[in-house]
This record gives structure tokens, sequence and C-alpha cells, in this order.
């Protein structure tokens, strides 16, 4: 079973513009929105807690 390069690339090509697609898809799915207020309240919580590490998380929001 052996390809031409011809054949290698065009396929090269379709896997390219699919890839493409995907990362398009992907990045047209990412939103970015401000933090819900149950999400700021959830993290004004946890700050108060001891036996979290909070420069881990403080600034995931």
């Amino acid at each position: 079973m052996t390809a031409t390069l011809q054949e290698l690339s065009t396929k090269v090509e379709r896997i390219e513009k699919f890839l493409q697609a995907l990362i398009d898809v992907n990045l047209d799915l990412i939103e970015e929105v401000e933090p819900e207020d149950w999400e700021i309240q959830t993290v004004k919580e946890r700050k108060d807690n001891e036996f979290l590490d909070w420069k881990s998380v403080e600034n995931e929001l």
C-alpha cells in the first residue's frame, strides 16, 4: 500500500483543515464572562478557610 507524495500531501492538507476547524469551534465555545455572584461568594468563603492555600487560587477569577 504505497502512497504517492501528492496523495500524502492532500491527506495532510485535509487533516490540517480539520484540526483548524476544531480549534476555531473550541475558541468560539470559550466565553470570557465575569464571574457569577455565587462564584465570588464561594471564593470569599474559601479565603477565610485556614486550610486553603489562597495564593494557589488567588488569580482564578
